[in-house]
């Protein structure tokens, strides 16, 4: 089962067993999404599982708030064998944006109509 596609944000990478550790880095509030493409020799239909904080499809919608690294297992199974992959998320805290602060009017003394003079 080797030769895995990882898509993640729109990233292509090719998952194998002597790979590198991969680590993805996304902000606050994307999408992330792995799909994968596995075959087995044997044509037998595999099971993907997802570790958290992945769900079953091997989605998770980030939000504020979920900064931070997280480490996902992928597991894929034919029935009888079992591999494994694993992949660092960071999710990078999105910048909030600058607020614009409205000066306080400035308070004018008003001044009485003038009384004409007599003339």
């Amino acid at each position: 089962m080797r030769g895995w596609i990882l898509l993640i944000t729109s990233i292509i990478l090719l998952l194998a067993s002597s790979a590198n550790a991969l680590v993805f880095t996304v902000t606050e509030g994307e999408l992330v999404k792995i799909k994968l493409k596995a075959t087995d020799p044997d044509g037998n239909p595999l099971v993907y599982n997802f570790s958290w904080p992945m769900n079953e499809k091997g989605e998770w919608q980030t939000k504020t708030g979920d900064a931070g690294q997280y480490n996902v297992i992928v597991t894929v199974s034919d029935g009888t064998k079992i591999s494994e992959e694993g992949f660092t998320l960071i999710v990078k805290e999105k910048e909030k944006a600058v607020e614009e602060v409205e000066e306080p009017a400035e308070e004018k003394e008003e001044v009485p109509p003038a009384t004409p003079l007599p003339p």
